[in-house]
C-alpha cells in the first residue's frame, strides 16, 4: 500500500473518511494526480466505511466557534500542516522520541522520521541535536557537497550501520533548508 499512499496517509483517510473529491483532496498525501489515479477507489472504500451521517444543521445563531485544535495548523512558512504530521508534532514538543511516537501512533520509526523532516522543511523544527549530533551532522554535510542533497543511499553506504536512515531523512530536510537560506 505504501507504493499508492504512505501510511500516515492511509491513517488519516481511515480516520477522516472522506465522503467526497473535496475531502479526499484535503487528506494530507493525497494530491490531484494521486487522487485521478486512485480516488475513486479510495473514496468507494471509505464511503462504505463510513457511518451515515445526519445532514448538519446550523443553529439559528450562527456556526460555532471553531477551537484552536481545528483550525488547520499553519507552519512558520505560512503552509498547512495536516492532522498526521501535527499530531506527531505534539508529541515532539512534549519530548516524546520517536520510537515511543511510533509506537503511540501506530506508525513505523521512519514515518515519524519522515513527519520530522517535514516539521524542519516547514521551519516548525530548527534543533535536530535530539537526532543528530555536530559530529555526525559535519559528517553527512561534508558528503553530501554542494546544492540540494537528493538521495540517501550513497550517504548510508558510505557511513555504514554508524547512522540510521530516520538520521539521514532528518538531516537531509535540515541540510536543504539550511541551503535554501544561502
Amino acid at each position: 500500500p505504501y507504493v499508492v499512499f504512505s501510511d500516515a496517509t492511509l491513517h488519516e483517510m481511515a480516520r477522516r473518511t472522506p465522503r467526497t473529491k473535496a475531502e479526499m483532496l484535503g487528506v494530507s498525501g493525497v494530491g490531484q494526480v494521486k487522487f485521478e489515479r486512485y480516488g475513486e477507489a479510495f473514496l468507494a472504500v471509505t464511503r462504505a466505511a463510513a457511518p451515515a451521517v445526519a445532514p448538519r444543521t446550523v443553529p439559528a445563531a450562527g456556526p460555532r466557534p471553531r477551537t484552536a485544535a481545528e483550525l488547520p495548523f499553519r507552519a512558520k512558512d505560512g503552509k498547512v500542516i495536516g492532522d498526521t504530521i501535527r499530531g506527531t508534532w505534539d508529541l515532539l514538543r512534549q519530548g516524546r522520541g520517536i520510537p515511543e511516537i511510533a509506537q503511540s501512533r501506530g506508525f513505523t520509526p521512519s514515518t515519524i522520521a519522515s513527519h520530522i523532516a517535514k516539521l524542519i522543511e516547514h521551519g516548525e523544527v530548527d534543533d535536530v541535536s535530539p537526532w543528530l549530533d555536530d559530529l555526525l551532522l559535519a559528517r553527512i554535510r561534508r558528503l553530501a557537497g554542494d546544492g540540494p542533497l537528493g538521495a540517501i543511499g550513497p550517504i548510508k553506504e558510505e557511513l555504514g550501520e554508524g547512522v540510521t536512515y530516520e538520521q539521514l531523512h532528518i538531516a537531509r530536510a535540515y541540510l536543504n533548508r539550511e541551503r535554501a537560506q544561502d
